[in-house]
């Protein structure tokens, strides 16, 4: 699966954001190049985690969980009909 931070040619400045969530995520990818690439971004930008990242990193889970039921649950209804 391609990433789109693989897409990026140009550096990323994100000197404007404390930090990230989806990047935070994308961090621990488990395609290594992804996570890679993602930690370099991080670094080059001096990101940290926020004090309060729960919320924030809970709400983009929480969407990533849903879209993954809601595919499985749509595979296993057509796998039925």
């Amino acid at each position: 699966m391609s990433s789109p931070l693989s897409l990026c040619n140009q550096p990323f400045d994100l000197t404007d954001f404390d930090w990230s969530p989806e990047l935070l995520i994308a961090c621990h990818d488990s395609d290594e190049p992804n996570a890679r690439l993602a930690r370099h971004i991080w670094e080059d930008n001096g990101l940290d985690v926020v004090e309060v990242y729960a919320p924030a990193l809970l709400k983009l889970l929480g969407k990533f969980v849903a879209n993954i039921l809601r595919d499985f649950y749509s595979n296993v209804t057509v796998g039925r009909a």
